[in-house]
């Protein structure tokens, strides 16, 4: 009983430790830090899109999608990838960072930046809670280096496409196909194309070109996310207002 105790505890801090590890380089790359609790609030609201992405993706559309294309591996990877999981969860975070954006708090051009990551943070710690219950210590080192961050940074790139329209545009029309169409499909499309090769790889049917094929391409996929990171951060130093 104590040893499983012990290994439920190392799961614990492994699935959560790296999601918060992250929310404190985001947060320690704020120069005017946003309040403690508000970003606790953010982080929680995060877990909670796991909600609605298990009800629609999982009850609704898992049934729907999720045997179609079988014979057709890249196919059916391509359907789980974006249908049954990028979309989804992309759009959730977007509808329930919605409050910080338009909340007095994000008055910097940061905070987007800022409240998106967190948004993610809080749906990737509870979906790693998940994985390393079920899969282990290895997938959840493994998603310490990669999921954790992919999660962040698509968060980073919602929060960016917001950031391209006005508060004022934003308190108008948050939910026209504009402002979902600016800050969804970069984010969405990054996701998707990070969960395609996994999945591909994880089929029973590809073989072994087409796994060093996936992982040449989820490695670039990663890549790109640090890169594109990195210019978001650049670009959002050099502005002044929102």
């Amino acid at each position: 009983v104590r040893a499983r105790r012990i290994q439920d505890l190392i799961y614990l801090l492994l699935a959560l430790g790296p999601p918060m590890i992250v929310a404190a380089w985001f947060y320690k790359n704020d120069k005017n830090p946003e309040p403690m609790l508000h970003t606790v609030k953010a982080i929680l609201s995060g877990a909670l899109v796991c909600l609605p992405v298990l009800l629609i993706a999982g009850l609704l559309l898992e049934p729907m999608l999720g045997g179609i294309f079988q014979n057709n591996f890249l196919v059916s990877s391509f359907i789980v990838a974006f249908f049954l999981a990028a979309i989804p969860e992309e759009f959730f975070k977007f509808v329930f960072l919605r409050r910080y954006i338009k909340s007095e708090e994000a008055d910097e051009p940061y905070d987007f930046i800022f409240y998106g990551a967190m948004i993610s943070v809080g749906f990737a710690a509870i979906e790693n809670v998940m994985y390393v219950y079920q899969y282990g210590l290895e997938v959840g080192i493994a998603r310490a280096f990669t999921a954790v961050p992919m999660h962040a940074i698509c968060g980073a790139m919602l929060g960016y496409g917001l950031l391209k329209r006005s508060k004022k545009t934003l308190a108008k029309g948050y939910y026209t196909w504009d402002t979902m169409k600016g800050a969804l499909v970069l984010p969405t499309t990054i996701h998707g194309l990070y969960n395609w090769p996994v999945f591909v790889f994880d089929h029973n049917n590809s073989g072994d070109f087409i796994k060093i094929l996936s992982i040449i391409f989820w490695i670039g996929v990663l890549i790109y996310l640090v890169i594109k990171l990195k210019k978001i951060l650049a670009e959002v130093k050099t502005m002044t207002a929102i």
